[in-house]
């Protein structure tokens, strides 16, 4: 044994040291040839093999014919003991001495223990007897070498003795007993992946380095967890939030990035490898010490399932993307997660952790197992081409969806419109759907089908304009022609995106004429009108259904979402603030227009319509919303509609005409409406933005003569009210009483108007009446005084009957517009009316006996004259009356005293002193 390394005076080493520069080479023996352990001890004491380098491999070789020459020392002591024992050579000699050489190669590795340094020649002496030597040599050099070879074969290289052919001084006979050379079996060796998952499988069971793998491998999962918690959104109709499309550059930059993440993605490639190896245990501890089945099949499983989830929030990522270095910085994210289990595992090795740690990862790190042979080469790229194209399809998918507009936020909006420096642009306020999509696959959206009959689109357009790279809005010159993006009205800040709804919170533009540059609106709202993706409201408000993305209604909602009550049928002009002004008498009264025959309502601009036809077929007057505001205006001339035309003119069918009209050809920006007042804005998400023009926040202003726009220096003070009350949304005011059976406000004493809003309102507490007819009505016997009737009105007005005989009442009749005056004996029977007057019942428009010029004024003494009677008592033509007269019968002090005779009383009437009357 020989040790050229150890200093003097320290035991005697079963190592022999080889000087090698910085390290000390050892050769480790023991007393079988075979167990030979070829090692570098460096200068921090860690043992390494030293096949693992080129340097150590060579040197390594350079002993070999040291290792020879203790052969061939060892071959003639066996020689001269075999020459003792039998002279001559024979083949059962020779057997023997095959045996022999086989017991010496034993003895031989001993010998080379203590002679591993020493100066031998490299060719050996010839061997006094041929056959002999031949077979000797061939036994024991072959015996060792096969030994060796067994220590270098934990490199990848391969190494084989050289087999010697000797030739026979016996001739055949020995070349017989001979036979061929042995050869050392050819094995590839690899290592380990030098990660926290091959320490899982090496590991033992339940120790500190098994969980440092695992909880490695749980901590990647968190954090991929948490990018698609973060990029997901498992409520939306487009949970990944892919955009409606991306630039060329970036889906150039997409198709790389997926190429590099498939290359770069070494945990799920390595995963598939080791699969298709198998399970090997050579090398490894076992025997519960690590490297079982169970956490091979565990490693495998961890690290596939980490980079395919790495792989899938890449792919996210990618798609996800809008510009290039975010899709980038993106991709590296990822990248740097599914390389922390090579981080840890380093800062293991390198003692950062704990020092079981480090010495578990160097010993994995020196673990070579046997490599499978793969016949098929083809497996790597096979396997990265199909990654690949599943990656490629599935983007391509996702750029096929995004052609068509499947990303895009809504495929219908609704907007509104600011109309302070372009004032037709609030015209075109309204619901807009995606037509067709540009050659830079944006969409373009056109109006909705706004009254332009069969099927038309609308003119109004939004879409991009690819030279001035932003969004606009425009509209034609006329309605036969078609919008150009470029020439527009409205328009967008720059940008890139597809989705326009991207733009909905941003700040849109209007040319200002004055200014002579684009100046931001004042207003301006857009919001999705899809009721399939009204999730925030639920489908349609949850009052209607969604069909083909359109809201049908349910019965009392209408609204583009169902969002609104069902409207008020009947609207009045609050009196109390008086009329519309103007030369043109208009009507205090507007009924809801629904289609001829029908009680469908007719909507313009998803709004009803509110019209007053009056008896004497005087002009059209209408309520009508135009996108922003409400206006009022005269219909002078209807064009003849098909389904109507056959019909006689009259005021049901002027009504049917005027339905028609609205709903399949008006828009107000083509047709020429002359508004003679128009509303103040009810712009969405204010207290304005209703169904109906009724609210006390809503005013309304006179509209300039030579454009019809509106005037803001001209002001009327006119509001409009439902006068059918309800008790929960149109309740009556000052304590009235709602009929719910007529859905009129029965007021209290000294509150008035349809909704008891007038209030100090002075009316005569008794009138006088002075009747002759002429037509043998007795009428005459009617004259005298008629007393107000208290907590009784009907249609807001107050009624007055004759407290004497209670045989006639003065009351207002809403459908006439005019006070009429009934007897009551003729709704009640002779006896006359008995007990008070009960609105529910009474109807002053039925049977009436007289009636008084129109007038909605709530002072029934300011219809003093003019009065009608009917020609028989079953007519139902009025003609004039031969003498009427009527006058407040009220007494006071100043304007209207008792005479000398009498005092005026609290309560209106004269108190006549006795033997005094009138």
């Amino acid at each position: 044994m020989i040790d050229s390394g150890r200093d003097d005076g320290e035991p005697e080493s079963p190592s022999g040291a080889i000087p090698g520069g910085r390290q000390e080479r050892h050769v480790t023996w023991s007393s079988n040839i075979g167990d030979v352990n070829l090692s570098t001890a460096g200068a921090d004491g860690d043992e390494e093999d030293i096949a693992s380098s080129p340097e150590g491999f060579r040197e390594m070789m350079a002993l070999l014919p040291s290792l020879r020459a203790i052969v061939e020392e060892r071959w003639a002591a066996e020689e001269e003991m075999a020459r003792q024992q039998q002279e001559t050579c024979s083949p059962r000699s020779v057997s023997g001495l095959s045996e022999q050489g086989e017991e010496g190669g034993a003895a031989a590795t001993a010998t080379a223990a203590s002679a591993a340094t020493a100066s031998v020649a490299p060719v050996a002496p010839s061997p006094p007897h041929g056959s002999r030597r031949c077979i000797y040599k061939s036994t024991v050099e072959m015996s060792t070498m096969q030994h060796v070879s067994k220590g270098l074969s934990a490199t990848t290289r391969r190494y084989s003795d050289e087999s010697s052919s000797c030739s026979s001084d016996s001739g055949d006979d020995t070349a017989a007993l001979q036979g061929d050379a042995p050869t050392a079996e050819k094995q590839e060796y690899v290592q380990l992946s030098r990660d926290v998952y091959s320490l899982m499988y090496y590991s033992v069971p339940l120790s500190v380095t098994f969980f440092f793998s695992l909880g490695t491998f749980l901590f990647q999962i968190f954090i991929l967890i948490l990018i698609m918690l973060d990029i997901v959104d498992v409520e939306s109709d487009n949970p990944v939030n892919i955009p409606a499309g991306v630039s060329t550059v970036v889906r150039i930059a997409q198709f790389v990035a997926i190429l590099i993440a498939v290359a770069t993605q070494d945990d799920l490639i390595t995963a598939i490898n080791e699969l298709h190896m198998g399970y090997y245990r050579e090398g490894l501890p076992g025997d519960g010490n690590g490297g079982a089945r169970w956490q091979w099949l565990m490693s495998i499983v961890a690290r596939f399932g980490q980079g395919g989830l790495c792989l899938s929030v890449t792919f996210m990522l990618v798609v996800q993307s809008v510009e290039v270095v975010q899709l980038f910085l993106d991709f590296l994210a990822v990248t740097f997660v599914s390389t922390l289990d090579d981080c840890m595992f380093s800062l293991a090795r390198e003692g950062y952790f704990a020092h079981r740690l480090r010495m578990e990862a160097r010993k994995m790190s020196k673990v070579r197992v046997p490599k499978k042979a793969i016949k098929s080469s083809l497996f790597r790229p096979c396997l990265f081409l199909l990654l690949s194209a599943l990656m490629l399809m599935g983007w391509g998918f996702v750029m096929n969806e995004q052609f068509s507009g499947r990303y895009l936020s809504c495929t219908s909006i609704s907007v509104q419109f600011g109309d302070d420096f372009l004032f037709n642009l609030g015209f075109f306020s309204g619901v807009y759907e995606i037509s067709h999509f540009d050659r830079f696959h944006r969409p373009v959206y056109l109006e909705k089908k706004v009254s332009l009959g069969n099927g038309q689109e609308g003119k109004g357009m939004f879409a991009y304009c690819d030279s001035l790279g932003t969004w606009t809005f425009s509209f034609p010159q006329s309605q036969d022609q078609v919008a150009d993006p470029c020439y527009w009205h409205a328009i967008s800040s720059d940008t890139e995106v597809y989705d326009i709804m991207n733009l909905a919170l941003s700040d849109w533009y209007v040319f200002d004429s004055d200014m002579k540059k684009p100046v931001p609106f004042q207003h301006f709202a857009m919001d999705c009108a899809d009721c399939i993706r009204d999730v925030e409201r639920g489908s349609c408000s949850s009052v209607g259904e969604c069909i083909d993305n359109q809201c049908v209604c349910n019965d009392g909602r209408m609204g583009i979402n169902c969002e609104y009550h069902k409207p008020c049928d009947r609207i009045h002009v609050n009196t109390e603030f008086g009329g519309f002004p103007g030369p043109i008498q208009w009507s205090e009264r507007y009924d809801i227009l629904h289609h001829c025959n029908t009680t469908e309502v007719v909507e313009v601009y998803h709004r009803p319509v509110y019209v007053s036809i009056d008896k004497n077929e005087v002009p059209l007057q209408v309520i009508v919303y135009t996108g922003r505001r409400w206006i009022v205006s005269e219909v002078n001339n209807l064009p003849p509609m098909p389904s109507t035309e056959n019909y006689p003119v009259h005021h049901d069918v002027r009504r049917c005409l005027l339905a028609e009209f609205l709903t399949n050809f008006f828009h107000a920006n083509w047709v020429d409406v002359r508004p003679e007042f128009m509303s103040s804005p009810t712009d969405v998400g204010t207290p304005t933005n209703a169904a109906t023009p009724v609210s006390l926040d809503l005013l309304w202003f006179r509209t300039q003569t030579h454009n019809k726009n509106i005037d803001l220096y001209s002001p009327a003070l006119t509001q409009l009210l439902c006068s059918i009350c309800d008790e929960e949304r149109n309740p009556c005011n000052n304590d009235g009483v709602c009929s719910k059976s007529s859905g009129k406000c029965i007021c209290k004493a000294g509150f008035f108007g349809a909704l008891c809003q007038i209030k100090n309102f002075a009316l005569c507490r008794s009138i006088a009446v002075q009747l002759e007819d002429g037509m043998g009505l007795s009428l005459e016997g009617l004259s005298g005084v008629y007393h107000l009737l208290d907590n009784v009105t009907i249609s807001g007005r107050v009624v007055y009957i004759d407290q004497q005989r209670r045989g006639a009442v003065f009351a207002y009749c809403e459908e006439e517009m005019a006070w009429t005056f009934t007897v009551l004996s003729d709704q009640k029977g002779n006896e006359g009316w008995v007990g008070d007057i009960n609105p529910d019942t009474f109807d002053p428009c039925e049977n009436s006996t007289a009636i008084s010029p129109t007038t909605e004024s709530y002072d029934i003494s300011t219809v003093y004259s003019n009065w009608l009677v009917r020609r028989s008592r079953n007519a139902s033509e009025f003609v004039p009356v031969n003498y009427f007269l009527l006058w407040c019968n009220d007494c006071n002090q100043n304007e209207n005293p008792c005479t000398g005779a009498g005092t005026c009383g609290s309560d209106g009437n004269c108190l006549c002193e006795s033997n005094r009357y009138g």
